[in-house]
């Protein structure tokens, strides 16, 4: 016989037992929670677009890279980044004593060759006139002279100084351009977009020292996979998005020749902006949309409200007023970026159960 002390444990453990059990009969037998209404859309008219963007690179329409033809010590730097510049303004200097003195040199050289030319031309007139104008004179025993006119060279002097003439012009050019180019121009309107060494540098030839920019027109270039750049043209519109409002341009150019990146084929697209928003910086990222196909005014759906998609046909459950259901046939237009142009069996504000 179980000792008092067992039999109240006994019974304390059957009592909590029976507390769990009323609770889990409560849990089971309670109201059950109530189903959720199926998600439903209307059948809307409007205009549906398929289209196509691609992500794209901002450059200057015309850039410059400019430096010094020969290696020498930059000797003076005019222009910062950032710096508007006029066509002709001086951005940078190296020294120029050699090349002024060159130049000096030539000019002297063509001075004297001119004059030398003159001469020649002035010997060969005089010549000429001698010549009209000598008559024969008697001599001693009955004979005949006539004056001798000193003609020297004649059209070979003339040759010769012109010739001396000619090089020494072609001289004086280059000594010309060659101090020209100590100097560097901006060779149109633009932008310093940097400056790359600072006065004291000894620049090696050919390096550039600034690069410039024509920011009035950009060009933005982004490559379409293969698919959609087979439906685009030049003179095709296209938006722009930068930071800020979109842009509307046009298509100015196509490559020709794709590139296959591991599989992938696209082809580079050139759309000019020939007033650009001041947020379209050189270097900086715009995506370009372009609308491949659309169907304007037009009875439309999600493509979750169509079910057994087969070709230019599907289904949709049409829910009625009274909450019954029915299964419609349904021929499709347009399958747009946010939806599928409906061409019959739904008509507007039919409501329809997204799958």
């Amino acid at each position: 016989m179980a000792s008092p002390r067992v039999k109240t444990t006994v019974i304390a453990a059957a009592a909590l037992a029976l507390a769990a059990g009323g609770t889990a009969a409560y849990l089971l037998l309670g109201d059950p929670a109530p189903a959720e209404a199926a998600d439903t859309v209307e059948v809307e008219r409007g205009d549906v677009e398929l289209t196509a963007s691609a992500s794209g690179t901002v450059a200057a329409a015309r850039s410059w890279s400019l430096g010094f033809d020969v290696e020498a010590e930059v000797t003076e730097v005019d222009v910062a980044a950032g710096d508007e510049v006029a066509e002709g303004d001086v951005l940078a200097r190296i020294d120029d004593g050699d090349a002024a003195e060159a130049v000096d040199d030539a000019q002297a050289a063509l001075d004297e060759a001119e004059d030398d030319l003159d001469d020649a031309e002035a010997d060969a007139a005089e010549a000429e006139t001698c010549e009209e104008n000598a008559t024969e004179t008697p001599a001693m025993g009955g004979q005949t002279q006539t004056p001798t006119c000193d003609t020297g060279s004649g059209a070979d002097a003339i040759l010769t100084a012109q010739q001396r003439r000619n090089q020494a012009q072609a001289d004086l050019e280059d000594a010309q351009a060659a101090l020209d180019a100590t100097a560097i121009t901006a060779p149109a309107d633009g932008t310093v977009m940097s400056v790359s060494a600072s006065t004291g540098t000894v620049l090696a030839a050919g390096t550039a020292l600034i690069e410039l920019a024509d920011l009035t027109t950009v060009t933005v270039t982004a490559d379409f996979a293969e698919a959609d750049a087979a439906a685009l043209t030049p003179g095709q519109a296209v938006t722009v998005a930068f930071a800020d409002e979109p842009v509307e341009a046009q298509i100015a150019a196509i490559d020709l020749v794709g590139t296959d990146t591991d599989g992938l084929v696209t082809y580079g697209v050139a759309v000019t902006l020939p007033d650009p928003p001041d947020d379209a910086l050189a270097g900086s990222t715009a995506t370009v949309t372009v609308v491949l196909d659309s169907a304007p005014d037009t009875l439309w759906v999600p493509a979750a409200a169509l079910r057994d998609i087969d070709g230019d046909t599907a289904t949709a459950e049409v829910v009625n007023a009274d909450g019954t259901t029915e299964t419609r046939e349904v021929a499709l237009g347009l399958r747009g970026d946010d939806g599928v142009a409906v061409a019959s069996g739904l008509a507007e504000g039919d409501t329809i159960a997204l799958g």
